[in-house]
């Protein structure tokens, strides 16, 4: 049983100890937790599939974001830096890995809705997976699908629903109105979010 750990700084005279405590307590398994702006999200096994849960560590409160049924896999969630959105990947098992897409469900916390904003090929799950999966910052969604046999890194605007294929690459990461990602060939790729101006190993 994996469980979800929160460490907490202390302020000291003499030094800053930290002080942990137990999240969650259950014989499923709790794992993969994102946190960001006062909301920790994390995907737990009920039984039957995965779930995602959010805990507000101002509130102490915990509410489950999804609960589709037998087989309807939840997972990989990540919390932008301001705790407003989440987003996370959901999977029909029935339908059999090898041939049934991942979406990527977008939560607002704000509104209280959740969409489909894009899709991930079934071969996201090759070799190392957490190169590939979906994060959020701001107003911007990103995640690596296929273009044939070939890797592409995907930009998704919330407040436009635009999807934009930045090109081959993996391992996709916001921040300071940028994104960034590897590309096959072993360079790093750059775009700006504020006028779309794109370098290879920087500006």
């Amino acid at each position: 049983v994996s469980l979800v750990v929160l460490l907490c700084p202390v302020a000291s005279a003499v030094a800053f100890p930290t002080c942990s405590f137990q999240l969650t307590h259950n014989i499923w398994e709790d794992s993969q937790p994102s946190i960001g702006g006062g909301q920790l999200a994390w995907h737990c096994w009920d039984g039957n599939d995965w779930e995602i849960k959010l805990f507000d560590l101002a509130s102490g409160t915990t509410v489950q974001l999804t609960s589709n049924g037998f087989g309807s896999q939840d997972q990989w969630p990540s919390v932008d830096p301001l705790g407003r959105y989440v987003v996370y990947t959901s999977y029909d098992s029935h339908q059999g890995l090898g041939t049934s897409n991942m979406a990527i469900k977008l939560h607002d916390r704000g509104s209280g809705w959740t969409r489909t904003v894009g899709v991930m090929d079934w071969r996201w799950s090759w070799g190392q997976p957490e190169t590939r999966l979906p994060r959020v910052s701001g107003d911007s969604v990103v995640w690596v699908g296929y273009e044939g046999e070939v890797a592409h890194v995907y930009l998704y605007s919330i407040s436009s629903g635009v999807t934009q294929d930045l090109g081959p690459g993996y391992t996709p990461v916001l921040g300071d109105s940028y994104v960034t990602w590897c590309s096959e060939g072993s360079w790093i790729g750059a775009y700006r979010l504020t006028d779309g101006a794109r370098s290879v190993a920087g500006f």
